[in-house]
């Protein structure tokens, strides 16, 4: 166990889904397997998804997994086949900016953060809650070919 990670903390971090879950009722309908450094990220990820899927409409919209893995923001949903394409595009650039932002903010806290590896495990995180973690160089265009 980390240092901030206290009961104070794990009671905070499910106040903060269970807010996102009232302001979203049938899209935020499962438990968020991250931090809640990322929370903010997910919540505007969800705004996206309230302004394109209409209210009456959250069975369009089916969430099936919110988790950090390694050091990343995955949101993994499916949308029903009779969405308008221009509604899914909207998704994915939601997405898409979701998992931008969170590559640079602590899952922890939200401050800025890099991502680290300590002992094979990656977080994104910031010095604050580095727990140890270095960060990991970008690969290098030769590298990544």
């Amino acid at each position: 166990m980390y240092e901030w990670d206290t009961d104070e903390y794990r009671v905070d971090q499910r106040r903060q889904y269970e807010a996102i879950a009232t302001v979203f009722p049938g899209l935020a309908t499962k438990r968020f397997e991250c931090n809640a450094g990322w929370f903010s990220i997910i919540r505007e990820f969800f705004l996206v998804v309230r302004q394109v899927i209409p209210v009456g409409r959250e069975d369009a919209f089916d969430l099936r997994q919110v988790k950090e893995k390694f050091g990343n923001l995955c949101i993994y949903y499916r949308t029903a086949d009779d969405l308008p394409d221009a509604v899914k595009i909207e998704l994915s650039k939601a997405y898409r900016a979701a998992e931008a932002s969170a590559v640079r903010t602590c899952e922890v806290c939200g401050a800025p953060g890099v991502l680290r590896v300590r002992g094979g495990w990656y977080a994104t995180r910031c010095d604050d809650h580095a727990d140890g973690g270095v960060p990991v160089p970008p690969l290098s265009k030769e590298k990544t070919r």
